[in-house]
């Protein structure tokens, strides 16, 4: 369904770690200008990925088919070296940065599938934090994502969302990791085809790409 790759694992999945720096890589390269071109400089693997990353990636058997990355904030990392000039963005060690989403939409063209490799990253990132006593994160979300992502999780964002020139923006936030959010991921990957068919028809299902 989904791993959870952290320092003490690196080794023995070396394989999926290179995969995943090669779907960052097409997925980020490929995108428009934007808000990866302000927040992102290397488009692949960066300088903070890291001996504390950790990683949670989905696909099916042992391919990455889509990924995201945790770092701890009382290290350097991506969000706290964008923000600084914008906000003060909380640190500590029961706050983590979650970045670096991407979902290999050429390989997985299907949006059902799509939608349930969502659910297995955002399962994966809540069960990790329950179990490591992460009670938040910070992270970049689309502006029209927001009620969404704050069903889910309680936040609140930590100043006027990031405009970009081509339209859109994003919001830095901070969110409660808790037991709410670990239901509503088990629950979303139980939902009937049909009607994860409806909700993408009708434009309701919103975070394909909400995280950034």
């Amino acid at each position: 369904m989904f791993r959870v790759i952290g320092p003490h694992a690196r080794r023995q999945n070396r394989d999926l770690l290179d995969a995943m720096f090669d779907l960052r890589e097409a997925v980020v390269s490929a995108a428009p200008p934007g808000i990866y071109a302000r927040a992102f400089p290397e488009a692949g693997r960066d300088r903070f990925d890291t001996d504390g990353s950790v990683y949670v990636l989905a696909g099916e058997e042992r391919r990455v088919e889509a990924c995201v990355r945790l770092n701890p904030t009382t290290a350097p990392h991506m969000l706290g070296e964008f923000l600084a000039p914008l906000c003060e963005v909380p640190s500590g060690p029961e706050i983590w940065e979650c970045s670096r989403l991407v979902i290999d939409t050429v390989s997985v063209p299907d949006t059902l599938a799509q939608f349930r490799l969502r659910g297995r990253l955002g399962l994966g990132i809540t069960a990790w934090c329950l179990d490591e006593k992460i009670r938040h994160l910070i992270w970049l979300i689309r502006h029209e994502s927001f009620p969404q992502v704050a069903e889910t999780f309680p936040t609140r964002p930590l100043c006027d969302p990031i405009r970009l020139a081509e339209g859109g923006g994003w919001v830095p936030a901070v969110s409660e990791v808790g037991l709410g959010a670990l239901d509503h991921f088990i629950n979303r990957l139980r939902i009937p085809p049909e009607t994860v068919a409806g909700l993408i028809a009708a434009g309701l299902d919103q975070t394909g790409g909400c995280i950034a």
